[in-house]
């Protein structure tokens, strides 16, 4: 019998190589690496999900990477990564949760773990909810509910429910967080801390400032980073927002 490591939750982030990305992983996420293991190492592990990638010159221990020979694609492959980390970590872990996100997304890990023991649903499926989207497919238009993929909390029992279910995934139709939501129990648990995805086309000192505020009392513990038109900003806010909460410069 294999004897099981026990996790209150097992984060991974879906990764992928470039500019910008790589700039995500050693500036973001060797940090947040370093911080769990150095202060919560008891109760969170980070793996960084790789397909068919080199991983030269990253930053990162390759204990927290996973790699798959899965092409890096956004349909299927982000969902066929995922699939195989739920099942690497069911094989591994004693957890209560998975958390599931990408790398342009910021964690405030104390507010995390804060927000971890509120829940009390055994099947838990929280995030930021997109309720009934317009999904076009096969020409007709489908209303599906789901959770944003950068943010997607799952107990263990949701996530066996995936993986029970995933012949029932629209894998190469849908976006990966689309079609775990379409399979998913009507029945969604919704955030007990509220979720904001701050665009950041929008940035402005007043709005770092009203974001730094906000997060300050404790209403958010995570911020999706994404300006697709200027990525420098992404960069330039995860160092602010590590400066802020971590002090690390």
């Amino acid at each position: 019998m294999i004897n099981l490591i026990n996790k209150k939750c097992i984060i991974l982030v879906i990764a992928s190589r470039g500019e910008f990305y790589d700039q995500f992983i050693n500036i973001l996420w060797k940090k947040l690496i370093d911080i769990i293991e150095e202060k919560y190492s008891r109760l969170f592990k980070i793996y960084l999900i790789f397909g068919k990638t080199s991983i030269n010159k990253l930053h990162i221990n390759k204990k927290n990477i996973l790699k798959f020979n899965i092409r890096e694609t956004l349909k299927p492959g982000i969902l066929d990564k995922t699939l195989q980390a739920f099942e690497y970590v069911n094989n591994k872990y004693n957890y209560k949760y998975i958390y599931r996100t990408n790398l342009s997304s910021f964690l405030n890990i104390e507010l995390f773990n804060n927000m971890l023991d509120t829940i009390t649903d055994d099947f838990t499926y929280l995030g930021r909810l997109n309720e009934n989207r317009k999904i076009r497919r096969h020409k007709i238009n489908k209303y599906i509910s789901y959770i944003s993929g950068s943010c997607i909390l799952l107990s263990k029992s949701a996530c066996n429910y995936i993986l029970k279910n995933k012949h029932k995934l629209d894998r190469k139709k849908l976006p990966d967080d689309v079609a775990i939501g379409e399979i998913m129990p009507s029945k969604i648990s919704k955030p007990y801390y509220q979720i904001e995805t701050y665009n950041t086309k929008l940035f402005s000192n007043e709005l770092l400032n009203k974001m730094l505020k906000e997060i300050d009392i404790g209403k958010y513990y995570y911020i999706r980073i994404k300006n697709i038109k200027n990525r420098n900003i992404d960069v330039q806010l995860i160092k602010k927002f590590l400066s802020y909460f971590y002090n690390i410069t």
